[in-house]
């Protein structure tokens, strides 16, 4: 994964202002570290974007660790939410007997 966002200049500048937080990539801002890498503005040229990604896609393959903090991610991101939906749905049924 690589994140690239690219706004107009003065969008950009309002935003810089606005956000408070060091990363702009979910799984940055969940894990607390550049987990993967952010290209935003200038940076984010169609060359810096596909090296970026062949270095993702290797770094992915070759890094547990990596693979490992994604999975505990999703993990906590889920939260079983399914099974709640399914729960309320069911009591919603129930209920109208």
């Amino acid at each position: 994964m690589v994140v690239s966002y690219r706004l107009g200049r003065f969008s950009y500048w309002i935003a810089k202002r606005l956000i408070r937080s060091e990363f702009v990539a979910l799984p940055n801002i969940l894990a607390g570290y550049g987990m993967v890498p952010e290209l935003l503005q200038s940076d984010a040229t169609p060359d810096r974007l596909a090296n970026a990604l062949v270095k993702e896609i290797e770094r992915f393959r070759n890094d547990e660790d990596l693979r490992h903090a994604f999975r505990v991610i999703h993990r906590n991101l889920r939260c079983g939410a399914s099974e709640r939906a399914a729960d309320v749905v069911m009591s919603l049924v129930y209920a109208r007997k």
